[in-house]
């Protein structure tokens, strides 16, 4: 597995990805003075819904796009997997459009109308890019991403700044965007053109299922890691605080982006050096090289945030400044596990991917339970981030069952101790020891990735 490919691909990733979650974070200091908690909390709510939903109602079928196009010489083959899973995509939304709307305009109910169009429209657009993915269009994958974004972002000004719609403005803008990433991706990609009688093959769609149909079960037990917590401190505490919550982890997406990037380029690199010469010995080297990265990344990120948070010192959301460091952890946690993750699905052990989902899962839920009535959120806080270091942790020793692969931790392990002091003492010091401390840590992250930045610098 060669980091220059990584690096290539991950830097191609990131600009789409940067166009959905970064550029979409940095609206969130206008979110604060026109969107009140109670509305950013809801719409949260119904992201979160429509993110465990969409798994289980199209079987993870972008993870079998991924196997059966991108890892298949046959290009006779690779139509039937292409044609075969559209066919079920669209039959799929058809189902739901149908279901969905007729509930929500029979009982007068807006948000099932919006969940329903929200699970359509995003399922189209993520199975879509996968598509361009699978089929080596990664620049598609860009330009859809970015196009969509900036329908996204100038409606979110548009109603959200400027006619003052609050929440039905948000949902309005997420769907519209999500389409636009659809259209443009099919633009380019010409899916439409493999839909033919011939090239639909009953057989392939259901190896295609059978393979990822675990990794529902896998999402569903991420969602209780990830997602959970939305559900649980709206039941517990109310919208706003989920609100609160909702707009500190809008920060955090800046690891998540670079995490699933770097996982989408690790993922493909794993599949064609399958389909080449089998597992990569180098794998444990990479990861080690990534875990040192994302934690200089937070080391740096929370005094840089903590002088953002002074825009807004005025507002109701300055208090989740103090959810960060934790929130910061738990992402570099929950990146790491998935990245750990990529080893099953190329040695085609995506049941045990299941299995050290749902120990997170359990562990989530469990502590995030006991500990919400205690010390509110930080009790989910808390819980994430137990669930995502053993689900982390599982995966590393169940991959050594199968293969040789060794981590250092003893270095990485001191790293977080001293990140996690540090970060807490930051959010409650001063404007100036916040400038002193992120001059230091952005000097210390480009010394300690001083390799990384020569191989990005000097990749052909």
């Amino acid at each position: 597995m060669e980091n220059k490919k990584i690096i290539k691909k991950s830097g191609l990733y990131l600009i789409g990805n940067l166009s959905s979650k970064i550029l979409t974070s940095l609206l969130v200091p206008i979110y604060a003075f026109y969107v009140t908690s109670a509305d950013l909390g809801t719409y949260d709510y119904s992201h979160t819904i429509m993110n465990i939903l969409i798994p289980i109602l199209f079987i993870s079928v972008w993870d079998a796009i991924i196997r059966f196009v991108l890892s298949e010489k046959n290009e006779r083959e690779k139509e039937k997997a292409i044609a075969s899973s559209a066919v079920f995509t669209c039959l799929m939304n058809a189902v739901i459009l149908v279901c969905g709307l007729s509930v929500g305009f029979l009982f007068h109910a807006n948000d099932i109308i919006y969940l329903t169009l929200m699970i359509s429209a995003g399922s189209l657009a993520q199975i879509w890019q996968f598509y361009s993915r699978a089929l080596g269009r990664n620049t598609v994958y860009v330009c859809a991403s970015l196009g969509g974004t900036s329908v996204n972002l100038g409606l979110n000004i548009l109603l959200v700044c400027v006619a003052h719609i609050g929440l039905s403005a948000l949902y309005i803008s997420f769907i519209i965007g999500q389409l636009c990433v659809f259209l443009i991706a099919e633009c380019f990609v010409h899916v439409h053109k493999y839909i033919k009688r011939a090239n639909f093959d009953i057989d392939i769609l259901k190896r295609m299922l059978r393979f990822s149909a675990p990794l529902v079960a896998n999402s569903i037990a991420m969602w209780l890691i990830s997602g959970f917590g939305r559900t649980v401190i709206v039941n517990e505490l109310g919208a706003s605080e989920n609100g609160l919550y909702s707009f500190a982890n809008r920060f955090v997406n800046i690891v998540n982006v670079f995490g699933s990037v770097i996982s989408m380029a690790i993922l493909e690199e794993a599949m064609i050096s399958l389909r080449e010469k089998g597992f990569d010995d180098k794998y444990p080297q990479t990861i080690e090289t990534l875990f040192r990265f994302f934690q200089s990344l937070i080391l740096t990120a929370v005094p840089a945030l903590v002088l953002f948070y002074n825009i807004f010192s005025a507002t109701e959301y300055y208090e989740s400044v103090h959810f960060l460091p934790i929130l910061f952890l738990y992402a570099v946690f929950l990146t790491m596990a998935t990245n750990l993750g990529v080893a099953f699905n190329v040695l085609n052990k995506t049941s045990i991917q299941f299995t050290t989902t749902i120990l997170g899962a359990v562990i989530t839920v469990a502590v995030s339970y006991s500990l919400i009535t205690v010390i509110g959120i930080y009790g989910v806080l808390i819980g994430q981030c137990a669930g995502a270091l053993s689900m982390m942790t599982a995966r590393y020793l169940m991959i050594n069952r199968f293969v040789s692969f060794k981590i250092h931790w003893l270095p990485i392990l001191i790293k977080m101790i001293i990140y996690l002091g540090s970060a807490t003492l930051l959010t409650y010091s001063s404007l100036y020891i916040n400038i002193f401390a992120f001059l230091l840590c952005a000097l210390f992250a480009l010394y300690d990735n001083k390799s990384l930045l020569i191989d990005l610098f000097n990749r052909k």
